[in-house]
């Protein structure tokens, strides 16, 4: 599964160019997207063009690790789903949000986007 990173969001990557917690803390769902067989070549490509020059980044994780860890994935529509604590829709816990992201491998950085607040 594939979470972009936006150029407003500076707290999801650490200093060290890491994800952090922040990226899989949201309140009405994590909102990701499943490859579905896709290259990951054009899933990047397809981010890219949707989020414009929003585009920081993008992290994949794997579905094992929602698995293992007891995190609700509920598909939504086409490729999209969204992460919950559990299929009550939950918001992820800190300690799940942090579980996501020392599990996920940045696959896209933007380095010549400036980080802005918001």
């Amino acid at each position: 599964m594939y979470r972009v990173v936006k150029r407003s969001q500076p707290a999801t990557i650490d200093e060290l160019g890491n994800p952090t917690s922040a990226l899989f803390k949201q309140d009405d769902g994590v909102s990701v997207d499943r490859d579905g067989g896709r290259l990951e070549t054009e899933i990047i490509d397809r981010f890219k063009g949707c989020f414009g020059q929003r585009f920081k980044g993008l992290v994949r994780i794997g579905a094992d690790v929602c698995i293992d860890n007891d995190i609700a994935v509920i598909p939504d529509h086409g490729y999209h789903a969204e992460i919950f604590d559990d299929y009550q829709k939950t918001p992820l816990s800190q300690l799940k949000a942090l579980i996501l992201a020392d599990s996920c491998k940045v696959v896209a950085f933007e380095s010549t986007v400036d980080w802005v607040n918001v």
